[in-house]
């Protein structure tokens, strides 16, 4: 938040736009939304449960939540969330894209984010395998 609130745009601060203060309020949702499941899920494997499919959908729904932040970040920065470490205007110390960079590969790492949705329709939905 305290990113959001520090960047302008034609004299205002980005927070004054109401599409941010949604992506903004979106992006805390999404954040509860992580850590609830992770408890949930942490906390059935701790009272011995087997790990399930929940898996699936926390490692789906983390990897495209990263990316949505990222995007968001390097849109409320404009065209400086572009740049790279070393220059004086970059936001962050430069770190946005390279975070973009490496953010694209989280879908990918661990089973890509199609793998996750074809364990979770057969898994948890019961939906029949395609042929």
């Amino acid at each position: 938040m305290q990113f959001a609130r520090s960047w302008q745009r034609n004299g205002r601060p980005t927070t004054a736009d109401p599409i941010v203060r949604q992506q903004l309020a979106q992006a805390v949702i999404e954040c509860d939304v992580m850590k609830y499941t992770a408890d949930r899920s942490l906390t059935k494997t701790l009272r011995g449960g087997a790990p399930g499919p929940e898996g699936s959908m926390e490692k789906l729904f983390w990897s495209e939540m990263y990316q949505r932040m990222l995007e968001n970040a390097v849109h409320l920065a404009g065209p400086f969330g572009q740049l790279l470490e070393g220059s004086p205007y970059a936001p962050m110390v430069g770190i946005w894209p390279y975070l973009m960079m490496y953010s694209k590969g989280r879908t990918i790492a661990a089973g890509t984010s199609e793998i996750q949705r074809n364990i979770i329709a057969k898994r948890v939905l019961g939906l029949p395998r395609g042929k």
